[in-house]
C-alpha cells in the first residue's frame, strides 16, 4: 500500500522550486552563497503531525528489515597482504590504508555470478523482514549500479557487468518488500576530494575539493539510485564527515522530489531526518517520541570477513528484535554476502530460524507499540491499542517455575489471555499488585513464549518499580537496570554461576541505571555485589543531585563476586530515584555488577563519615601508643614438647605453628595462663611513663580465646578464670589516663563452625584437614558479632576497634559481614575510630603485610587508618591518617627464646621518624603468662619516657616535615600562632658545629634546643639555614632543635 502523500501549499512549491534552482545556478558559479547559508530547509519542514505519521506508518509498523553490505571490500574480505586487518571488513581500505589504484584493482576479482536477489528476497521475507537497505555505495566509492557520472562502478569496473540494485528492485516489488538505499554522501576514498575519517589522507590519488566531489559525483549519484529504481523507500546516509549546512543542502533539490521518502539522522549539517539510527546496541529506553532503528550485524562485521565466525546466536537475535519492539523501535539486520553474491550460511540460518518464530509470534511485532510498563524482569511486552482496549503481548524469555506469571500494575479487566503458539487460554486473576497469570508447567518456546492478553477500556497501568521491604532495604538485580550503551558497546546482562549480572561492560562510555521508589526515607549505604579481577576500577554514582566517587575492589576474577559498600547517601523524601553508574573514563577497568542493594544505615554511620576529623584529631594529636599482645599464647612461651617452637618470628601464632588442634592447645596452654592481680596495673604506669597516650590490647587473638567474661561461649577468661581481664585493663588504663582501644581478630582457630575451607589464604591449624563435620560460617558470624556487642557496650567509652585480619580470597562483607560489623560498633560507640583490617583491598590501603602491603589510598566507608606492620613507609602516606605497629623483639605474643630486641636507641628513633611521616607509633609488649612485662621491654620503655619527658612536644599534636629528606635527621612540625615550630630530630651530630637546614625560606625567629632551652646562633648561607650548635649532642639518640619560623606556612625550596 502507498502511503499518503504530504500536501504542499502552491506558495512553498513556487517558493521551493526557485529555491532549489538558484542552489543549482549558485553553485555552479562558485561558493560564496553557500558560504552566506545557516541551516538547510527541508523537504517536510511543514508537515502536520498527521501527515507525518501517514508517511511513517508503514515503517513503524514493519518493525523489521534487512541491512546488506556489499562491494569490492567482499574479496579482500578482511585480509591485505597476507595480513589480517582488524575492524570491520568494508573498512579495510581505510585500516589498511591501502593505495586507490591497487583497492580498485580488487574491483577485477569481484565477480558475483552466485548472485540471486530473488532469492535474497525470499529469505528476508521468510525471516519476517518487512522491508531491505542495501549500500548502494559505501564510503569506498564503488557503486552497486551503472553509474553515468563515474566509472568506479560494478558495470564498468568489474567483470560482473550488471547492474546488482536493479534486480533487486524487481524482486522486493514481486514479493511485496520496501527497497531503500544506503548511500555514503560525504565518505569516499577512491574519488577525489571524498572526505575520509579522521581527515586521513593515505594517496595522492584522493586529494581534491570536497565540494567538487558532492556536485559532480555524491548529488547526482543520489539523483541517479533515487530516479532508476522506482519508488524507494528510504535513503540511509551514513557518517557526516566535514558535512556542513551548506553542504547537505545540496542534495535536498534531489531528495524533495521523492515526497514520502523516509530519511535518516546521517547527513549531518543539522539534518535530523525521520530516525535516529542506535548501530550495534539497543537504547536502554528506546527515544521517546523520535522513530529510531538499531542497525545491527550477525558477528562483528558488516561487510564480509572470512574469518569472523563470533556469530550471535538465535535466541540473541530474537530476543533483540522482541527488546527494539518493546522500547518502540526497529531491527535493521545485517548480511554481509561474499564476492560471489553468496549470503554466508550461517546467516541464513539464523534467518530462518527467526522466521520460523515470526510465522508463530509476527503479530506481537509488526504494528506494535512500546511497553507500557516500567520494567519486566521475566521478558519484554509489546502493545496494540484500540478505542475500547488494548492487546498486550507479553514476551516470557524466563518462564516462572511455579507457574505464575505476576503482570506488575496492571488495572485493566482482562478478556482474554492466550498462547500465541497454541492457541490454549491461559487464567488469569486480579491481584494487588497487577494480574496473574497461570501458565503451563513447560513453554512452548525456550527463546521467547508470547502470550496475548486482551484488555477492556483505555489502558491503565500503575508504575511499579522496585521498593523497600519492610526493613527500609531496596535490592536492585541486574536484570532491573537499564543498560545505555552506545556504537561498539556490548555491555549487557549475562550469566555467571546461573545468577544474572552485567557484563562485557569494557566501554567506559556505557553506563548503567536503576529506576526505584522510596517510600521509608533516610541514610542509606549503597551495596554492590561484583566481581572485578583489576586491583582498581573507577566511577561515579549519581542519583539526582548526588555524586559520588568510587571505586570498585578486586575480587580475582570475573567470576568471583564480593558484596562491598561504596557509599553512604541520603535521601530525604519518598518518591522515585534513578540511580546510575558512570564510569571514569582513563580509571575504568571492566567489572560484572550482580546488584546494587541499599541498605538503611544508622545515624551513628553518617555522623562518622561527616565527622570523622573530630572523632580523629586526639589520635593525630597522640602519635605514640602501646600495643599488648597477651593471651594463651603467653604461657607457652615459645615452647612446644619441651622445645623451642623457633627463636624468632610471633609466638602468638604457636597453634598453628605446631599444627595442634584446639583441645590439645586449650589443656597444655590454659594452665599455664595465670595473670597476677595488679598486671593491668603495671602495664597502664609503664605505658604513661613512656609517654603513650592510648594503649590497644588484645580482646581476643587468632586461638579463639576472648579475655573478657563473655555470654556467648565458654572460651574465655570469665568462664575459664572467673575473671574478666578486658574490665581490669580498662579500668587501669582509664585510671592512668589513657585512651583505650580493642584489638580483636576475626579469625577463630577454636570455634567449631569457623569455616576455614571458606579461604585458601588465611592461616588455620587444620588447614589442610578436611573438617570432621559440615562448618556453618553464619553461626560462627552471630558468635563474632555477639561477643564484639559485649565489648562495645559493656566496658564504657572505648576509643579504638583494631580489627585483624583478611585474606585477598576472604573479606569484608562476605568473610565477617564487616559493614554490619562497623555499623553495630558505631551505634554503641559513635566517636570510636577503626582500622582497615576487615578488608584486604586497595581501597582499604592493605595490600599485603610486606613493606610495599600499603596503599596510598583509603575510603573512610572501609576504615579510618591504614596499618603498615613491622616496617615504616619510606615517605609516609600522605594525606591518609596511618599508624605502624611493630614489636621489640621479632615476636607480638611472649617467647622465651627471642632475644633480639631493638635498642632504645632505635625505638626513640622510629618514633621520630614515623612523626616525621605524620604517622602514629604503636609499640608493642608481649607480657608473660602472669602479666608481667619482660625487663627488656621495660627498660626500653623507661628510656622512651626519659627521652619523651624532655621532647614529648615535638612528638606530640605535630605534623609530618616539610622537608623531602635531612642527611643528619627528620623534622616535625605544629602551629605557633602565626608562625610554625620546625623541631630538628638531630641523629647524626655535626662535626663542625654548624648544622644545615637546606632550602629553606621563612624567616628565622628562634633556634632553641629543648634539652637546655638556651638560643642558638642562626645565620642565612644562599638557600641555606645555618644552626651554630656545640661540639657534642646533648643527647647521643635524638637531640631535638625547636626553630621557630615567620608564618604558618613553612616554604622549602
Amino acid at each position: 500500500m502507498t502511503p499518503a502523500q504530504p500536501q504542499f501549499s502552491i506558495f512553498t512549491s513556487v517558493f521551493r522550486m526557485f529555491f532549489y534552482l538558484a542552489i543549482v545556478l549558485i553553485f555552479g558559479l562558485g561558493r560564496e552563497f553557500a558560504a552566506a547559508q545557516t541551516a538547510p530547509v527541508w523537504p517536510y519542514a511543514d508537515e502536520t503531525p498527521q501527515q507525518r505519521d501517514e508517511r511513517m506508518q508503514w515503517w513503524r509498523d514493519a518493525r523489521f528489515g534487512m541491512f546488506i553490505h556489499w562491494g569490492v571490500y567482499a574479496v579482500p574480505a578482511g585480509t591485505y597482504q597476507g595480513r589480517q586487518i582488524g575492524g570491520i571488513g568494508e573498512w579495510i581500505m581505510l585500516r589498511a590504508e591501502i593505495p586507490v589504484s591497487e583497492y580498485k584493482a580488487f574491483a577485477r576479482q569481484f565477480n558475483p555470478v552466485k548472485y540471486d536477489p530473488d532469492a535474497w528476497v525470499r529469505l528476508a521475507k521468510e525471516a519476517g523482514m518487512k522491508y531491505i537497505v542495501i549500500t548502494s555505495k559505501h564510503h569506498d566509492g564503488f557503486a552497486l549500479f551503472d553509474s553515468k557520472v563515474t566509472d568506479w562502478d560494478v558495470v564498468d569496473a568489474t567483470p560482473y557487468g550488471k547492474d546488482l540494485l536493479k534486480p533487486l528492485a524487481e524482486a522486493c516489488r514481486r514479493h511485496g518488500l520496501k527497497l531503500g538505499f544506503y548511500y555514503s554522501q560525504a565518505q569516499d576514498w577512491c574519488h577525489p576530494g571524498g572526505a575520509k575519517a579522521g581527515n586521513r589522507q593515505w594517496d595522492p590519488a584522493q586529494a581534491g575539493d570536497m565540494d567538487e566531489y558532492l556536485r559532480t559525483i555524491a548529488v547526482p549519484q543520489v539523483k541517479e539510485i533515487l530516479t532508476n529504481y522506482g519508488d524507494i523507500a528510504v535513503l540511509w546516509w551514513d557518517t557526516p564527515t566535514s558535512m556542513t549546512p551548506q553542504r547537505a543542502a545540496l542534495f535536498e533539490p534531489v531528495v524533495s522530489q521523492f515526497p514520502g521518502i523516509i530519511t535518516n539522522n546521517r547527513l549531518g549539517g543539522g539534518y535530523r531526518g525521520d530516525t535516529e539510527t542506535p548501530e550495534q546496541h539497543i537504547p536502554a529506553t528506546g527515544y521517546g517520541d523520535r522513530d529510531w532503528e538499531t542497525c545491527m550485524t550477525m558477528n562483528d562485521t558488516w561487510g564480509f570477513k572470512s574469518y569472523d565466525h563470533n556469530w550471535k546466536s538465535t535466541t540473541v537475535l530474537i530476543r533483540n528484535l522482541i527488546d527494539i519492539a518493546s522500547k518502540g523501535g526497529n531491527y535493521l539486520l545485517n548480511v554481509g554476502p561474499t564476492a560471489e553474491g553468496e549470503i554466508p550460511q550461517p546467516s541464513i540460518e539464523r534467518l530462518r530460524a527467526i522466521g520460523q518464530w515470526m510465522r508463530v509470534n509476527g503479530e506481537a511485532i509488526y504494528g506494535t507499540t512500546a511497553n507500557p510498563f516500567a520494567k519486566l524482569l521475566w521478558g519484554r511486552c509489546t502493545k496494540k491499542v484500540r478505542d475500547d482496549g488494548a492487546t498486550l503481548y507479553l514476551h516470557v524469555f524466563d518462564w516462572p517455575e511455579d507457574g505464575q506469571l505476576l503482570v506488575p500494575g496492571l488495572k485493566n479487566e482482562v478478556n482474554t489471555a492466550r498462547l500465541l503458539a497454541t492457541g490454549q487460554p491461559i487464567k488469569t486473576q486480579p491481584a494487588a499488585d497487577g494480574v496473574v497469570l497461570s501458565l503451563p508447567t513447560t513453554a512452548p518456546d525456550p527463546i521467547a513464549s508470547v502470550i496475548a492478553l486482551e484488555v477492556n477500556g483505555t489502558l491503565t497501568i500503575e508504575k511499579i518499580l522496585p521498593k523497600q521491604t519492610p526493613d527500609g532495604t531496596l535490592h536492585l538485580t541486574a536484570e532491573m537496570a537499564d543498560i545505555h550503551n552506545r556504537l561498539g558497546s556490548h555491555t549487557q546482562v549475562e550469566m555467571k554461576n546461573n545468577i544474572p549480572n552485567i557484563g562485557f561492560w569494557t566501554d567506559p562510555q556505557s553506563w548503567v541505571e536503576w529506576r526505584f521508589k522510596i517510600d521509608k526515607p533516610g541514610s542509606f549505604a549503597i551495596h554492590i555485589d561484583t566481581a572485578n579481577p583489576a586491583p582498581d576500577s573507577r566511577a561515579e554514582i549519581r542519583i539526582g543531585d548526588i555524586v559520588r566517587p568510587v571505586s570498585f575492589p578486586p575480587t580475582g576474577d570475573y567470576a568471583t563476586f564480593q558484596e562491598n559498600r561504596l557509599a553512604i547517601v541520603t535521601l530525604d523524601r519518598p518518591g522515585e530515584y534513578a540511580l546510575q553508574i558512570r564510569p571514569v573514563r582513563d580509571a575504568w577497568n571492566p567489572i560484572n555488577v550482580r546488584s546494587i542493594t541499599l541498605k538503611p544505615v544508622p545515624k551513628a554511620a553518617v555522623w562518622a563519615i561527616e565527622q570523622r576529623d573530630r572523632r580523629m584529631q586526639w589520635w593525630r594529636e597522640a602519635r605514640f601508643g602501646m600495643f599488648v599482645h597477651w593471651g594463651l599464647y603467653s604461657g607457652l612461651a615459645g615452647t612446644w614438647d619441651g622445645k623451642p617452637v623457633a627463636t624468632r618470628g610471633g609466638m602468638e601464632w604457636i597453634q598453628n605453628r605446631v599444627r595442634a588442634d584446639t583441645n590439645t592447645y586449650a589443656e597444655r596452654a590454659i594452665p599455664l595462663f595465670k595473670p597476677s592481680p595488679d598486671f593491668a596495673t603495671e602495664w597502664a604506669e609503664l605505658a604513661r611513663a613512656a609517654g603513650c597516650r592510648y594503649i590497644v590490647f588484645t580482646t581476643k587473638h587468632h586461638d579463639g580465646f576472648a579475655l573478657h567474661a563473655s555470654k556467648v561461649g565458654e572460651y574465655n577468661a570469665g568462664a575459664v578464670l572467673g575473671r574478666d581481664l578486658v574490665r581490669e585493663i580498662v579500668d587501669a588504663a582509664r585510671l592512668a589516663g589513657l585512651r583505650v582501644g580493642f584489638y580483636h581478630s576475626v579469625i577463630d582457630w577454636h570455634h567449631p563452625e569457623y569455616d576455614y575451607t571458606r579461604s585458601e589464604m588465611l592461616p588455620h591449624p587444620l588447614r589442610g584437614t578436611p573438617p570432621k563435620q559440615p562448618r556453618h560460617h553464619d553461626n560462627y558470624l552471630e558468635y563474632l558479632h555477639a561477643q564484639v556487642d559485649e565489648l562495645v557496650s559493656n566496658y564504657g567509652p572505648i576509643d579504638i576497634m583494631w580489627w585483624d585480619y583478611s585474606a585477598l580470597d576472604f573479606y569484608g562483607q562476605t568473610a565477617w559481614r564487616a559493614f554490619d560489623l562497623l555499623d553495630a560498633v558505631r551505634i554503641k560507640q559513635p566517636h570510636i575510630i577503626m582500622n582497615n583490617r576487615l578488608f584486604r583491598i586497595p581501597q582499604a590501603g592493605w595490600l599485603s603485610m610486606g613493606t610495599g602491603g600499603f596503599a596510598m589510598q583509603l575510603d573512610p566507608i572501609y576504615a579510618d587508618f591504614i596499618t603498615p606492620e613491622q616496617h615504616i613507609p619510606p615517605t609516609g602516606v600522605p594525606d591518609l591518617d596511618w599508624e605502624t605497629c611493630m614489636t621489640m623483639n621479632t615476636t607480638w605474643g611472649y617467647s622465651e627464646h627471642d632475644h633480639a630486641w631493638k635498642s632504645a636507641e632505635t625505638l626513640i628513633r622510629n618514633l621520630a621518624d614515623i612523626a616525621s611521616k605524620g604517622g602514629n607509633y604503636l609499640l608493642n609488649i608481649g607480657p608473660k603468662a602472669d602479666g608481667s612485662v619482660p625487663i627488656e621491654s621495660v627498660e626500653s620503655l623507661r628510656a622512651i619516657g626519659r627521652w619523651m619527658r624532655v621532647n614529648s612536644e615535638s612528638i606530640y599534636s605535630t605534623t609530618a616535615s616539610p622537608f623531602a629528606a635531612l642527611k643528619w635527621g627528620r623534622c616535625t612540625q605544629k602551629p605557633d600562632g602565626n608562625n610554625t615550630l620546625l623541631y630538628l630530630h638531630v641523629f647524626d651530630w655535626p662535626d663542625d658545629g654548624r648544622l644545615i637546614v637546606p632550602g629553606l625560606k621563612n624567616e628565622i625567629l628562634e633556634a632553641v634546643p629543648l634539652a637546655t632551652r638556651q638560643p642558638l646562633a642562626a645565620s642565612r648561607r644562599g638557600n641555606d639555614v645555618i644552626i651554630q650548635v656545640s661540639a657534642e649532642p646533648l643527647d647521643p639518640v635524638n637531640t631535638v632543635i625547636a626553630l621557630k619560623v615567620r608564618g604558618s606556612t613553612v616554604t622549602v625550596e
